[in-house]
């Protein structure tokens, strides 16, 4: 085609002879202009085809039609529905037009009037008088055969797109003045929507496409149809962001609207200026046009406008704050368009709008806190956006935010990223400038300030050229906070200054009330504290006429830390409470399993630990010390209260299916074979592997947190802690000879609550203050664990310092030979206290047996649930030691985490060496081959005591996918990478589980949790006790341990205190630190028992 233009030029063909003059009307046949030969041919081949047509005869007029002709099918299926419609009907008359060639194409243009007949009544159907049709011909060897047969209307519709100016759009009105009236209007809207979509949107040609409907229904007086194409140029304009030109138009639509006395376009009008002032966030003007649509609906008594009104006002109090106003709106809208589609509504804007409305109330959900409503409306409002093609990047915006205010950045991160191409495939510029926003606040929140940084000021700039004061003054929020995490404090406040005054133009009660949380936030950081102080009381006393929990416990938090920097602890103390109270009550509404709540859990626990400075400021040592424990373990604390989520026995077939695909693409990412290292460009398939494995993982996250929100009913139990008392803790006492010791590091000191039983039986606590750094001590603890984990002989030095500083302070109140339950907190989770050195030279595991909690009130529900029992029969081993390494399972462990795995034959003596202490008929050891995943998890829940001696890989980017490599079977569901998520899965009954593998204590310090990995995965499954590693072990001196520890588990006399597991652990490394051969920490320090010590 050398032009997508029609045209009349000359075309040379084998049927072209001399041109004749024919002015003739022949058979109801008008002929008007000079004709060829074969353009008579045409004209009668065309005439044959409408009288076939004429004949309700599909197969008659599909005859004339080439075989792979596109619009065949097409034209198969609207015959078929026209003729359903027709019991007679007859051809009147047929006008041709001049026909037009465009190469080997001839476009035959006609003017048909039928006299049809209605099938259902009996009356004449007016709509077949005026047909304005085109024909396109195509010569084949058998002649001229039909390939397409199309509205006149629609073919002069495309022509006006493509002309190139003003005068070529006039002479096709000249050239067809027949075709000039409302159906080429209409055309011309269909047009401009169909360049509307969201897939491959042509917003300009769109555009332009009502412009020219628009012009075509004045020149017929059409005021409706002209109200309609003002009304589309507004929609488009909004679209654009071109809020001005969008409001010119919309008050144009609705002045044609007025005039033509049309009430329903009037109502559309009114929402559409009041869309376009919502965007402009001109609250009230906005609300003046919802009012004018909900008093003119009363005229229209339309339910599907009704619905529009209610769903256009919650947005109104959504934007305002008003959350329970806007779920009572949207709930209503909702109803309301799901009866009408129940009563058989046909309308795509009325099934579009249930999945809007959807995410709408979602966001409401969100806003008070019950994030689990939220997710499963804002899966289906995404469903149906995906569906309709269009706001799927609104949709994905609303999971982004939801998985970042629970602390799950990886996946919040994702949905962004897709959030973003999707608006920008629609060229939505606003959306694309909040999704940057949504974007930088994740990088922030992940501590990535550059990456922030850049996101916020794309945002801006986008922000600024749209003119749109909301998202200005949200940006300029975001680039204070950015500034806050780079120590700026007075550009952050002239930023946030910046939002407060937008937000106090717009009077937005909730925007101004975070604008005051912001500006606190920055004068305190610039200690500047009156100043702060006024910030945070106008934004506390705006908050709490708020319905958002978020927000009161983000403002009570400020406030209460600028009190505290002033030193006015009662004042401080209320708000902090008042943020304890909100973030419970947030808390109860999170949400997915139990990984998900430590999650959320983790961004809140300041203002816990902040009651627990002030009291311990005061001299209240007890309430010090509850308020410590409360802050910490809160998830295990819920497994042990309640019991675990057991989402599986409630999933329908459907999602065991999709669970089951899920994981087997896990499974299949981890089993690549070992071949992908040996290509050249081996570097650039491990980054393509580890994308794809990565995707994988968050596709997983992603199902499971949403079939949580599918079946609340089995989350797990979230209420109010209730943290250990100075009496219960005392119970965990045996006898004076025990002691507990809880660390807490705080930013500038550490807190150290000690635990000790006088004489009488009646506790004793103290708090000690330990002049110790956070970051500093982190340099420190880390330093210390890698001169250990290296057998650098140099340890000693940074042993003895860690003792001084961290353990001396509790000496002077321990009785000699103290048993000691240490609650490590932060780095603390990574220091071996066991090799502490004190000023005698006598290691810390020399004078003291050890045990690692959580927390005291986690350790007190351990003993609760498994007590401990005089009588109990024989203990079931289950133990696998040196897995035979298939090269799939071996080059996955090394593509993610690199170095080698050799066999273990000390492992391998180390399992069938302890079995010699458990009952041969209580035991299973599996080694080599057998010692594979399924049969691992095939026997685990039925054992009391779990062994495992293997190679360990820590994964400390995401803990929960550390592992333990074992054996791969013919079972392709299994890779052979027991992943510490899957151990989190099951359901084990063990009462001490051993993993004899490399840097299994390891994993990530999650804030009021402890370390997240293996070890917590355990705890989750079931299991009170663990014995793990902090550090690469050696094969050799491990397997030495590891007998000795069972040895001393099972032959030894249990001490009187019961501490069977903490004792045998100690003189199992006691034995080899005073053998001589494994004399250095290395060898004999590595593991440590966590959890319930009996």
């Amino acid at each position: 085609m050398q032009n997508s233009r029609l045209r009349r030029d000359v075309f040379v063909h084998p049927f072209r002879q001399t041109l004749a003059l024919l002015c003739l009307v022949c058979a109801g046949t008008t002929f008007v202009f000079a004709q060829r030969p074969e353009e008579v041919h045409l004209q009668n081949l065309t005439r044959e085809f409408y009288q076939g047509f004429a004949r309700l005869d599909i197969a008659e007029a599909t005859r004339f039609w080439h075989e792979t002709a596109p619009g065949r099918m097409a034209f198969q299926q609207q015959t078929a529905k026209w003729f359903a419609d027709c019991s007679r009907l007859e051809l009147a008359s047929v006008t041709f037009r001049p026909i037009e060639w465009e190469q080997t194409t001839a476009h035959v243009r006609v003017t048909l009037a039928f006299k049809a007949t209605d099938a259902r009544t009996g009356q004449a159907l007016a709509t077949w008088n005026n047909w304005q049709r085109v024909i396109s011909w195509r010569p084949e060897n058998t002649g001229w055969k039909i390939w397409q047969e199309r509205s006149a209307y629609a073919v002069w519709a495309e022509k006006f797109l493509s002309s190139a100016n003003e005068e070529e759009r006039q002479r096709l009105l000249s050239g067809a003045p027949e075709l000039v009236d409302t159906e080429l209007a209409r055309e011309l809207h269909a047009a401009g929507n169909r360049r509307r979509n969201p897939s491959q949107p042509d917003l300009p040609t769109s555009l332009k496409a009502y412009e020219l409907a628009y012009e075509i229904a004045l020149r017929v007086n059409d005021l409706s149809r002209a109200g309609t194409a003002l009304l589309n140029q507004a929609q488009v304009l909004l679209l654009q962001s071109k809020y001005a030109e969008a409001l010119t138009f919309g008050h144009q639509s609705l002045q044609k609207y007025a005039a033509a006395k049309n009430l329903n376009g009037r109502f559309d009008a009114l929402k559409e200026l009041a869309s376009i002032n919502m965007a402009l966030s001109n609250y009230v003007e906005a609300k003046a046009f919802f009012d004018q649509m909900i008093e003119l609906n009363d005229a229209l008594n339309d339910p599907i406008r009704k619905a529009d009104a209610w769903q256009n006002l919650g947005a109104w109090h959504f934007a305002l704050g008003n959350y329970e106003q806007s779920l009572d709106l949207y709930e209503r809208s909702l109803a309301l368009r799901l009866l009408q589609q129940r009563q058989g509504s046909t309308d795509v804007n009325n099934t579009a709008n249930i999945g809007v409305l959807r995410g709408n109330l979602g966001l409401s959900y969100a806003a008070l806190g019950q994030y689990q409503k939220a997710l499963r409306l804002y899966e289906e409002s995404l469903q149906a956006a995906r569906a309709d093609g269009r706001g799927i990047g609104f949709a994905l915006n609303y999971f982004g935010t939801l998985y970042k205010q629970q602390g799950n950045y990886d996946l919040a991160l994702h949905y962004c990223t897709e959030a973003m191409e999707a608006n920008q495939r629609e060229k939505l510029e606003r959306d694309i400038a909040v999704t940057h926003n949504n974007l930088g606040d994740i990088h922030l929140a992940n501590g990535e300030s550059a990456q922030a940084l850049q996101q916020f000021q794309t945002a801006l700039a986008i922000a600024e050229r749209l003119k749109s004061p909301s998202v200005i003054a949200r940006t300029n929020f975001r680039l204070g906070l950015a500034s806050l995490s780079q120590n700026n404090p007075k550009q952050a406040q002239s930023y946030f200054q910046i939002g407060l005054d937008i937000y106090l133009k717009l009077n937005l009660p909730e925007s101004v009330t975070t604008s005051y949380q912001y500006l606190a936030t920055a004068s305190l950081a610039a200690n500047e504290l009156e100043q702060a102080r006024q910030f945070a009381e106008e934004a506390l006393s705006l908050s709490r006429q708020m319905e958002k929990p978020e927000l009161r416990a983000d403002v009570a938090t400020i406030a209460g830390r600028v009190y505290q920097a002033l030193n006015q602890p009662e004042p401080a103390k209320r708000a902090f409470l008042e943020a304890v109270a909100a973030t419970e009550k947030l808390r109860a509404g999170v949400v997915g399993n139990e990984i998900n709540l430590q999650e959320f859990f983790a961004t809140r626990t300041l203002s816990y630990f902040a009651l627990m400075e002030l009291a311990a400021e005061e001299n209240q040592p007890a309430v010090a010390f509850a308020w410590a424990e409360r802050a910490k373990a809160r998830t295990l604390l819920d497994v042990l209260q309640t019991g675990k989520s057991k989402i599986n026995a409630a999933s329908s077939p459907a999602e065991r299916q999709q669970e089951s695909e899920l994981t087997s693409r896990l499974t299949t990412l981890n089993a690549l074979l070992f071949k992908e290292q040996t290509q050249k460009k081996r570097a650039v398939k491990l980054s393509e592997f580890t994308a794809q494995l990565d995707q994988a993982r968050l596709n997983y996250e992603d199902f499971r947190t949403k079939l949580y929100a599918a079946h609340p009913e089995l989350r797990v139990q979230r209420g109010e802690a209730k943290p250990i008392t100075l009496a219960e803790a005392a119970e965990l006492l045996p006898d004076a000879r025990t002691a507990l010791l809880h660390y807490v590091v705080m930013p500038e000191h550490v807190r150290l609550f000690i635990v000790t039983k006088a004489k009488d039986g009646q506790p004793q606590l103290r708090v000690e203050t330990l002049p110790l750094k956070r970051e500093d001590l982190t340099k420190r603890v880390e330093q210390f664990r890698q001169q250990l984990a290296d057998r650098d002989p140099r340890f000693g030095k940074l042993a003895a310092e860690l003792y001084a500083q961290l353990f001396k302070a509790a000496r002077a109140y321990l009785p000699a030979r103290a048993r000691l339950v240490i609650v490590p907190d932060g780095p603390l989770w990574e220091l071996p206290f066991q090799a502490l050195l004190n000023e005698q030279n006598r290691y810390l595991w020399e004078e003291h047996t050890l045990v690692y909690a959580p927390s005291l009130t986690v350790l007190r529900e351990m003993l609760r649930a498994r007590p401990a029992s005089a009588k109990k029969a024989a203990p079931a081993l289950l133990a696998m030691g040196d897995p035979q390494l298939g090269g799939a399972t071996v080059a996955r462990a090394q593509q993610l985490m690199g170095g080698s795995f050799e066999p273990l034959p000390e492992a391998r003596q180390q399992v069938e060496r302890l079995q010699q202490f458990y009952d041969p008929q209580r035991r299973k050891v599996f080694v080599g081959a057998a010692a594979t995943e399924a049969q691992w998890k095939a026997e685990a829940e039925k054992a009391d005591v779990l062994h495992l001696a293997a190679h360990g890989v820590l994964n400390d980017r995401n803990p929960l996918y550390s592992h333990i490599l074992l054996a791969q079977n013919a079972d392709a569901r299994e890779d052979g990478l027991l992943e510490a998520w899957e151990l989190m899965e099951m359901n084990l009954h063990a009462d001490l589980a051993v993993l004899s593998a490399c840097e299994t204590a390891r994993g990530r310090v999650g804030a009021g949790e402890g370390m997240i990995g293996l070890t917590w995965a355990l705890f989750v499954a079931g299991v009170p006790s663990s014995v793990v590693s902090q550090w690469s072990v050696s094969d050799a001196s491990t397997a030495e341990l590891m007998v000795e520890f069972h040895r001393q588990l099972r032959t030894v006399k249990a001490p009187p205190n019961g501490w069977t597991k903490a004792e045998a652990l100690r003189q199992a490394a006691l034995k080899l630190l005073r053998g001589g051969k494994y004399r250095h920490p290395f060898d004999w320090a590595g593991f440590v028992l966590v959890g319930k010590p009996q």
